[in-house]
């Protein structure tokens, strides 16, 4: 596995679904070693975590380089994995790995680094839109989604170091190094698909750890927001609607949003802006909130809050853009607005009928046990494996 950031070094969905389907291969007697930046992660912000060596997970090599927050600085300006070649080459030699999947490599390697791992077997997962949009979300000048493509004059106005290896052919020929693509929604592969990308490609959803649905709906309604506090994703406009609703609302999250966010906090009686929290914590928040509120703004690739949720029979309320269409309309496990002023109106609904709730809520379970379960998810990814490996190596 190849990603840029993994737990407990991590920000989004992509590090903890890699960190999950690592541990679902071991769990099937598989050897699993996975690549990640610790320089990516200390550049883009990350607090130290203390490290400690897990004897039940996989292998985990974290690059370092003697010239720290340069080493990933120079992959995001060069598409290359600078100054992490050699050891990169090293792990990834030829004939160590059957197979190397490739997951967010925007600052361990960029698509340069798509050429290591020899004969392998090699796939990618399209955790976000980076392959098609320097912002990884199509959010444009980190002001609204994009709607004309501008992507140098993007990249400058939203303060990323411009990447002109997009200019010519250096991507496309790096794609040709990939066997297969796995997109966690059909939107998102169709959305590679329109743009040219040409790779062999099939959707896969995420998987999400399985629970029980829970006995009922609690009584004191709660709407529960967790992710990143940026306005892409729309935190802002759950904290706008919590004024004209008398149930609570509780967000959780960190992000450049959250001073902001926790100034209006304090003068909304309803509202709780509670910071970053544990998984176990995100969990419970979930069991107890009337519906889990996802308002992102840009385009969504899966939507692993709205999968967890589901699979604990907490219906889910989310704007009606990217793959978090797809998942809600699929699993009838929650309700879709479009417009900011469109929310406090869905809200209210559901914080007066429990009953609904509780319909949506066994609904989306339903759907997550049918969808988005390991087992399901580790036997289609490991019959795509075998296919591959078989076409490699007829014998």
């Amino acid at each position: 596995m190849v990603t840029t950031f993994y737990p407990p070094e991590n920000f989004g969905g992509d590090g903890i679904f890699v960190e999950r389907l690592a541990r679902g291969l071991l769990r099937r007697g598989h050897r699993v070693t996975v690549i990640t930046c610790h320089d990516a992660y200390a550049v883009c912000g990350g607090e130290p975590v203390a490290q400690e060596p897990s004897i039940t997970g996989p292998e985990v090599i974290r690059l370092r380089s003697p010239f720290g927050p340069i080493s990933p600085l120079a992959t995001q300006l060069t598409g290359r994995p600078y100054f992490k070649t050699r050891v990169l080459e090293e792990a990834l030699a030829p004939g160590r790995f059957d197979v190397v999947h490739f997951h967010n490599i925007s600052l361990v390697g960029g698509p340069g680094v798509l050429a290591f791992g020899g004969p392998a077997v090699k796939l990618a997962t399209l955790h976000e839109h980076w392959l098609l949009c320097p912002t990884h979300v199509f959010w444009k000048e980190k002001r609204k989604l994009c709607d004309e493509k501008a992507c140098f004059t993007c990249q400058i106005r939203s303060g990323r170091p411009p990447q002109l290896w997009r200019l010519g052919s250096f991507l496309r020929d790096s794609l040709e190094h990939l066997d297969l693509m796995l997109a966690p929604s059909h939107f998102t592969m169709e959305r590679h698909r329109t743009e040219g990308i040409t790779r062999p490609m099939r959707v896969l959803p995420h998987f999400v750890p399985e629970a029980s649905a829970r006995a009922r709906v609690p009584a004191t309604p709660v709407f529960f927001y967790g992710g990143r506090l940026d306005v892409s994703k729309g935190p802002d406009a759950l904290l706008a609607a919590a004024r004209s609703l008398s149930a609570r609302v509780r967000i959780a999250g960190v992000g450049p949003l959250a001073p902001e966010l926790a100034r209006l906090a304090r003068g909304t009686a309803n509202v709780s802006v509670l910071g970053r929290l544990s998984p176990d914590e995100v969990s419970r928040e979930m069991a107890a909130a009337r519906a889990v509120v996802l308002p992102s703004r840009c385009l969504e690739t899966f939507g692993l809050s709205a999968a967890e949720a589901m699979m604990r029979g907490v219906p889910v309320v989310a704007r009606r853009r990217g793959a978090l269409t797809e998942i809600v309309e699929e699993s009838g496990g929650g309700l879709l607005f479009e417009e900011d002023s469109e929310l406090p109106a869905l809200l209210e609904r559901l914080e007066k009928n429990a009953a609904l709730a509780a319909d949506l809520g066994r609904k989306g379970h339903a759907a997550a046990e049918r969808l988005w379960t390991e087992e399901r998810h580790m036997d289609s990814y490991l019959a795509e494996v075998e296919r591959l490996l078989a076409e490699r190596s007829p014998r």
